[in-house]
């Protein structure tokens, strides 16, 4: 079934005017105007020039406008016919479309049931989360579950595979570490994680070391300090006989507890 236009649509091809006539008199109007200067006293004239040629500006535009109305008429009766044609079709294509977009949910639905049933069919005790794999194309009906199994299998062996390589690190953060790699899955955040972690440790380390070895040079250092009786001040002469770094750890905790003291040789 199709539209067939009973019409010759050429017959009007041209809107013939005397257009060529018209623009050589305008043009010879117009030209006078190009260079002119009114003075003062010509602005009343000025002023009439102005509304001469505004209104055989608007009766050509008004012409052009009845001229196009007319043309036009004939389109407009035939663009409502149109319409109701076009508005005839798109009623069943609506409760066709609606249709269509149920069938495609339905299916939809009903595939993800399948996809999360092959999940935990093939998870175990793997702790990978379903939705951080899960991927909307796999809901395509051009997915196959084959294809989507073969996806799901290749995240959990990734996943297992990096969370042997965060558990042979045999660091004592090792729940920190895959905290974050649950968080993330990526392995190598959480071996940057790790090297922080480590190096914060040593640091850690050798702080206390060096406050246990001054702790030692000070406690060394009582022991070869008579006991005072009372609260006045008394001087003393030690020999001390250390390395330079314990040397420096003791003159630190003089300094700090305001003891004067006077190097002999």
């Amino acid at each position: 079934m199709k539209l067939i236009i009973k019409n010759d649509l050429d017959v009007l091809k041209n809107v013939e005017c005397n257009f060529d006539d018209l623009k050589k008199a305008l043009s010879e109007k117009v030209d006078k105007y190009a260079n002119l200067v009114y003075n003062d006293e010509q602005i009343g004239e000025a002023k009439k020039d102005r509304a001469e040629l505004n209104k055989m500006a608007k009766e050509i535009d008004a012409k052009r406008i009845e001229v196009k109305k007319t043309i036009l008429l004939p389109y407009d009766s035939f663009e409502l016919k149109i319409k109701e044609l076009t508005e005839l079709i798109k009623k069943p294509i609506t409760e066709i479309d609606t249709q269509v977009k149920n069938y495609e949910e339905k299916a939809k639905a009903d595939k993800q049931e399948s996809i999360d049933k092959l999940f935990a069919e093939i998870v175990g005790d793997c702790e990978i989360a379903f939705n951080r794999i899960f991927s909307d194309k796999w809901l395509n009906a051009s997915v196959t579950m084959k294809v989507i199994e073969g996806e799901i299998r290749g995240h959990i062996g990734l996943f297992n595979r990096d969370m042997e390589v965060i558990t042979n690190l045999q660091s004592k953060h090792f729940e920190q570490l895959k905290k974050m790699y649950l968080a993330t899955y990526d392995l190598g955040l959480v071996m940057t994680e790790k090297n922080k972690l480590d190096e914060a440790e040593r640091t850690v380390i050798a702080v206390q070391k060096k406050e246990a070895e001054q702790v030692k040079v000070v406690e060394e250092a009582k022991k070869e300090i008579p006991e005072v009786k009372d609260d006045g001040m008394q001087t003393f002469t030690i020999k001390i006989t250390t390395d330079k770094e314990r040397m420096q750890l003791l003159k630190d905790f003089i300094v700090m507890n305001e003891i004067k003291y006077e190097r002999i040789n």
